[in-house]
């Protein structure tokens, strides 16, 4: 009984934690760069700076997204029931 007083809470709980994992997905890959992007902004120098690690970790980055998004849509399709017998 004492849960289902809860639900008011848990529910947006659930979404806000669910809505912050989604952020941090899409995100998540980009925060470590950003003190290796200020350092050369700072400096005006780029030596050891690799366009081509930054393309394969773009890459890596958008298949890990397409991949998680994949997952997603599955996880929501196979919790559908199929329809009770008589049920029309």
């Amino acid at each position: 009984m004492e849960a289902e007083g809860l639900d008011w809470l848990l529910v947006p709980l659930h979404q806000l934690v669910s809505w912050g994992a989604a952020a941090a997905m899409v995100f998540g890959g980009v925060v470590p760069y950003v003190p290796q992007y200020r350092d050369i902004r700072r400096t005006q120098n780029a030596d050891g700076f690799s366009t081509y690690v930054c393309l394969v970790l773009l890459v890596a980055n958008i298949l890990r997204i397409l991949f998680w998004l994949d997952g997603m849509q599955w996880y929501n399709l196979g919790s559908l029931q199929p329809l009770p017998p008589g049920f029309k």
